[in-house]
């Protein structure tokens, strides 16, 4: 393996980051397919490449029922948000929002 940049990670969705061998953080992109291309090089900078696909899904996809959250997390459009210290209350988002 070279010694600079050993492996390289192209075409990341927005909001993920390639650091210390890992594919890391949370996508901000669009929901969609993202093709990655990841490079490798030997010793003699020789490549190999390698393309894999990230799917970017809504975020919080389906239902939780009984969960909490912490004040001010991130929440996506259309989420009911039922408030635990006045019951029978309800906040719905119609789009991003902070709870």
């Amino acid at each position: 393996m070279r010694d600079n940049n050993p492996i390289e990670v192209t075409g990341l969705p927005t909001g993920l980051t390639y650091a210390n061998n890992q594919i890391a953080g949370t996508p901000t992109a669009g929901k969609g397919d993202y093709l990655v291309t990841i490079t490798a090089y030997d010793k003699n900078n020789t490549p190999s490449t390698k393309t894999i696909k990230i799917t970017v899904q809504d975020q919080l996809a389906g239902t939780a029922t009984g969960k909490t959250v912490p004040e001010k997390t991130p929440v996506p459009a259309n989420t009911k948000v039922v408030t635990p210290n006045k019951p029978g209350t309800t906040i719905s988002v119609d789009g991003p929002a902070m709870v």
